[in-house]
């Protein structure tokens, strides 16, 4: 159950990120660029951690640092 809880949530997530960097490209918005990478980050964040309870690989935790650094990414881009 909370497995498909959080693939739920990270596909909502990942869609809203799209929708944002859309909106970034066509605006040219340092924000909503910010805002899709940091979307897209806790998204494949939490994709990453679905895959881990599901296969208990340590593989994952590379696209966890993956998602960490689009976020830290994103933060600097607002800044």
């Amino acid at each position: 159950m909370q497995d498909k809880i959080i693939k739920i949530l990270y596909v909502i997530l990942a869609i809203g990120g799209i929708v944002a960097a859309i909106g970034s490209f066509i605006t040219h918005s340092h924000l909503l660029e910010a805002l899709a990478l940091a979307l897209l980050g806790v998204s494949l964040i939490l994709n990453s951690y679905a895959t881990y309870l599901r296969l208990k690989r340590k593989i994952s935790f590379f696209y966890i640092s993956i998602g960490v650094i689009a976020i830290i990414w994103a933060i600097l881009i607002y800044h």
